[in-house]
């Protein structure tokens, strides 16, 4: 900006003002101006940041089903409880299992947060050819 307002400066004489005011426009509001440049590197850090946190979510996800599946498969290790104290902890363990299933099912199926944000995310870049982060820059 500040070379713009350098070279601003310099038109001098009469109708400067409104000539002062032109080429203000033409070199900020151009397509190649200051504030596509702006919005341009806005928008590739939001592309960026987008895939950046849906790479984590996405790995911690993998590492979540990863955890439950291997605490099953130590569970299903021993298929019966031989102590009244083991199956009563069976018992919690089936309760919060079924919650967790549940829960990550709505999260997770075609109708779930995840599935509405990656269709909406999808739809957006079908219909205007622009990059999913462009849905968080108003």
């Amino acid at each position: 900006m500040q070379e713009i307002c350098s070279e601003l400066i310099q038109i001098k004489g009469k109708g400067a003002p409104a000539a002062r005011m032109k080429a203000l426009e033409r070199k900020v509001a151009a397509y190649s101006g200051v504030c596509m440049k702006v919005h341009d590197n806005v928008n590739r850090a939001l592309d960026e940041l987008f895939h950046l946190c849906t790479n984590t979510a996405t790995t911690r996800i993998g590492a979540s089903f990863d955890e439950i599946h291997n605490k099953l498969l130590i569970i299903c290790d021993e298929t019966e409880a031989k102590t009244e104290e083991d199956k009563a902890m069976e018992k919690i363990l089936q309760e919060k299992l079924k919650e967790n299933v549940q829960e990550v099912k709505r999260t997770l199926d075609k109708d779930g947060e995840i599935a509405k944000l990656v269709e909406e995310s999808k739809t957006y870049h079908s219909q205007t050819g622009k990059g999913a982060s462009e849905l968080f820059v108003q």
